[in-house]
């Protein structure tokens, strides 16, 4: 072989070389934290699934993108894609003081965010939402929620109470040692079944509107590539234009109507339920 020849091959070797190499930067992987709060993300019989588990899926996928979910708790999940390259979190509030902190995808799947009472809670009586002040609302510890409680004018200690743990709040609801309690419509059934209670069981007081309430989000690590980022926004908006995500969430959401209260059609509280 001659020098030419030689030069060439070793050329051609070394572009083939920087193409697989390119190839294997392309198909990039990520490992994607989230929580136990269905019906969003879940495990159940040792799979992690959920309404945007399966979306953010099939976002991957569309986008030749390879993740893995991981569920843990939520202080370690938030801060595991904080910290660690290739990660994301969902399904995350984008709050302000979170904005900073992460590359965003979203908004994924999400419902209105509500504050409720007992149906059998003839004593209270709310004209509007100064009135709300009146009672004692229930929240756990580190819940997004706190802050628009807050928002709302309630005090903690007064009647704002916070108690540890997910769910310790409904304990006391239902029995009528806190007087209200807030959630959203697609996770509340879900949230009463810790206490045996159904939507059967509340009422829905006031629909929260607020900035703060934005949607659930994919929170990627600052580090993640832009074009990352950019793929999977582009293909959630394909799947929300193509009706995927409303086949997804309808895989999920097999609340029953016997399990629904009967209200006036027309009353906006009815997307609280």
């Amino acid at each position: 072989m001659n020098n030419l020849a030689a030069y060439l091959c070793v050329a051609i070797l070394g572009s083939v070389g920087l193409s697989i190499a390119a190839g294997a930067q392309e198909k990039n992987t990520l490992t994607i934290y989230t929580e136990q709060f269905p019906p969003y993300n879940y495990s159940e019989q040792d799979q992690i699934k959920g309404i945007n588990v399966a979306l953010t899926q099939a976002m991957c996928e569309q986008s030749d993108i390879a993740c893995e979910f991981k569920l843990l708790p939520w202080n370690r999940a938030f801060r595991n894609a904080l910290e660690l390259d290739n990660s994301g979190l969902i399904s995350t509030s984008r709050t302000n003081q979170r904005e900073a902190l992460f590359k965003w995808v979203g908004p994924l799947s999400s419902g209105k965010t509500c504050i409720y009472k007992l149906r059998a809670r003839k004593d209270i009586n709310i004209q509007n939402s100064t009135d709300l002040l009146n009672y004692k609302i229930g929240m756990a510890s580190d819940n997004i929620y706190l802050s628009i409680l807050n928002d709302l004018g309630f005090i903690e200690d007064k009647n704002l109470l916070v108690f540890p743990g997910k769910y310790g709040s409904l304990k006391p609801f239902k029995f009528g040692r806190v007087d209200l309690t807030i959630g959203s419509a697609m996770t509340i059934h879900k949230q009463l079944a810790h206490v045996d209670l159904s939507t059967n069981d509340i009422q829905a007081l006031k629909i929260i509107e607020s900035p703060e309430l934005i949607g659930n989000f994919l929170a990627l690590n600052k580090n993640t590539s832009t074009r990352v980022q950019e793929k999977l926004q582009s293909k959630l908006d394909e799947i929300k234009q193509n009706g995927k995500l409303a086949e997804i969430e309808n895989q999920y959401l097999h609340q029953s109507k016997s399990d629904r209260p009967l209200e006036d059609s027309d009353d906006p509280l009815n997307v609280c339920l």
